[in-house]
């Protein structure tokens, strides 16, 4: 699994406040359809943020717990796809956020 890129989250109006997160309505949607009698695949990382509380796209997001991404491992790039932010202290607590939003999911690094 490759490590995750993030796009760019600066404008000429400045860094954007963190990045968006799949809805709840979306990720049932998604896990019905794309995911069908199988649990999905996801992959937890932590992102890296500067001492800024920047990650390397320029997206602030503070200081503070470490900050996480959750995502599905579709091999299609244009289906949509689950992808998650949030804080947590440990990966184990990371996982267990993960799974009160995806609770057939199943992780990979």
């Amino acid at each position: 699994m490759a490590t995750w890129q993030p796009s760019n989250a600066c404008s000429r109006y400045g860094a954007s406040m963190g990045r968006d997160s799949t809805r709840d309505a979306d990720i049932r949607e998604i896990v019905a359809q794309l995911h069908a009698g199988k649990p999905p695949r996801m992959s937890l990382q932590r992102v890296k943020l500067d001492s800024g509380g920047y990650d390397s796209g320029g997206a602030y997001w503070g200081t503070g717990e470490p900050l996480w991404r959750a995502s599905d491992d579709t091999s299609n790039p244009t289906c949509d796809t689950i992808e998650l932010f949030f804080r947590a202290p440990t990966r184990e607590q990371a996982k267990r956020l993960v799974l009160g939003k995806v609770p057939t999911a199943r992780f990979y690094r």
